[in-house]
């Protein structure tokens, strides 16, 4: 079309793969340090922490008093 991008704008519902692999490597049953959730999500720790800052604020992680991370339930389960 005349006048648009040619690229699609994103979604707000849409998950980034980064997210997806930060939030699959979080616990609902073990806290885990954001150096853990790298690892194991493959993302470098920055990378790690900013994406799971963000699913806090989205109700999707929760951190501890010490600083560890944990998934939240979510409603379906």
């Amino acid at each position: 079309m005349l006048g648009r991008d040619a690229r699609e704008p994103e979604r707000l519902t849409d998950r980034t793969d980064d997210t997806t692999r930060v939030c699959d490597a979080l616990s609902p049953r073990s806290a885990r340090s954001t150096a853990e959730v790298a690892r194991r999500s493959g993302l470098s720790v920055a990378e790690t922490g900013a994406v799971l800052g963000f699913a806090e604020l989205e109700g999707r992680a929760r951190r501890d008093d010490d600083g560890l991370w944990m998934a939240m339930h979510s409603r379906s389960e």
